[in-house]
């Protein structure tokens, strides 16, 4: 981890990723800053450098998580979750679908092309590093 980057420990012994310099780039909104830092921690690779991403469609890799599973990740509420995302999605960084998993309908993200947009691009590197590998 770099110093931008932290794991905080929860009730449970597990660990949520954090990005501080999300919450900077997104205003001080909490919530916003800590889903987003979880999605790319889905996008890092995992401990023997395969992609941790399961669920492809259209062409593209999701992730495939119900609002329980987040709230169990990052310990907010189904409405912080909605909101975060929503605020994610209304900047563009975040797309996300209701789509079919395990034959029920759940909500999809993934994170949208960088390609151009200047808002994102000039923020630190370590801010971008692992969304790259999967573009």
């Amino acid at each position: 981890m770099t110093k931008n980057q932290s794991a905080i420990l929860g009730d449970d012994g597990g660990k949520v990723w954090f990005i501080a310099d999300y919450l900077k780039y997104l205003s001080g909104d909490l919530a916003a800053a800590l889903l987003l830092s979880q999605i790319f921690f889905w996008y890092r690779p995992d401990k023997v450098g395969g992609s941790k991403l399961r669920v492809r469609k259209h062409g593209m890799w999701w992730i495939a998580k119900s609002n329980a599973e987040w709230q169990e990740e990052t310990g907010m509420t189904a409405m912080q979750i909605r909101r975060a995302s929503a605020v994610l999605k209304e900047r563009e960084i975040v797309d996300s679908k209701v789509m079919r998993f395990d034959g029920s309908p759940t909500v999809h993200y993934r994170l949208c092309a960088l390609k151009g947009r200047r808002d994102v691009l000039d923020q630190p590197k370590q801010v971008l590093k692992c969304y790259w590998t999967h573009l």
